[in-house]
């Protein structure tokens, strides 16, 4: 038996067909709809949403505004002491001697920015650790030969101080005698302040000098290139910055002998 269908069936089905149609286009473009803003709103699979990360950039902007806004009324009231105590001690030379010697224990304590002759090593990673025989069985492959043995960092300041260098920072942070290392949740932490590889040490001093006595065969640089297989470059400079010590240096036991 065969159906036939009228003009008007025809259309009517024609319609249909338009409709279904219109109605699938239509929920095939709310889907893809949908699936950008996903997109749109994650940075990567599983990560925080992309406006999260805007606000957070925003609020960290405004921290480092107002953090250079402090710097700068630090460095005028600085000005404005120094200015003080010239006025102070001008005409008395007694004072003025003291002055200088304490201008001294500052310098030494990390007190001021510094600047002057030195230089600058750039220590980063292996290119393959597998070819390190010594270390490839404790670290894993994209591991940190820096983090597995910090104490390279360690030794290589005591190898600065003993060259002669007056001022040292590590990635921007100034090292005094206080200074601690610390290697927690896969950061080494530097005046209380994670930092991670590459590490940039600046030092003020005789740059032939330090640049001699650092480069003795068997010396730290050497048993850093040879043995740990790290990236190690020094370059003498005829003058470079040192930031000033930046947390507040604090005694729990010690106290001034009166």
């Amino acid at each position: 038996m065969k159906l036939k269908f009228k003009v008007g069936d025809n259309l009517m089905l024609k319609k249909l067909n338009g409709i279904v149609l219109f109605a699938s286009c239509f929920l095939a473009g709310i889907l893809i709809s949908l699936q950008l803003n996903m997109v749109q709103n994650t940075d990567g699979v599983g990560l925080i949403p992309i406006h999260v990360a805007k606000a957070y950039e925003e609020q960290l902007s405004i921290i480092r505004t107002d953090k250079e806004q402090a710097k700068q009324k630090l460095a005028e009231a600085e000005s404005k002491m120094t200015k003080l105590e010239e006025q102070i001690i001008s005409g008395n030379l007694v004072l003025k001697s003291r002055m200088a010697e304490l201008e001294t224990y500052k310098m030494s304590a990390g007190v001021y920015d510094v600047e002057g002759p030195g230089i600058t090593i750039t220590i980063k990673e292996p290119e393959y650790i597998k070819e390190l025989d010594i270390l490839s069985e404790y670290i894993p492959e994209g591991g940190s030969v820096i983090l597995f043995d910090y104490d390279l960092l360690v030794n290589l300041m005591n190898h600065l101080k003993r060259a002669g260098a007056e001022a040292i920072s590590i990635n921007g942070q100034r090292i005094i005698a206080t200074t601690e290392f610390n290697y927690v949740n896969n950061a080494i932490y530097i005046n209380r302040l994670p930092t991670a590889p590459p590490y940039i040490i600046k030092a003020t001093g005789n740059p032939d000098t330090m640049e001699s006595l650092l480069t003795l065969r068997k010396g730290i640089l050497d048993v850093m290139k040879n043995q740990y297989g790290l990236q190690v470059r020094l370059e003498k400079n005829e003058r470079i910055e040192i930031p000033r010590y930046s947390n507040h240096i604090k005694y729990k036991y010690a106290e001034p002998e009166e």
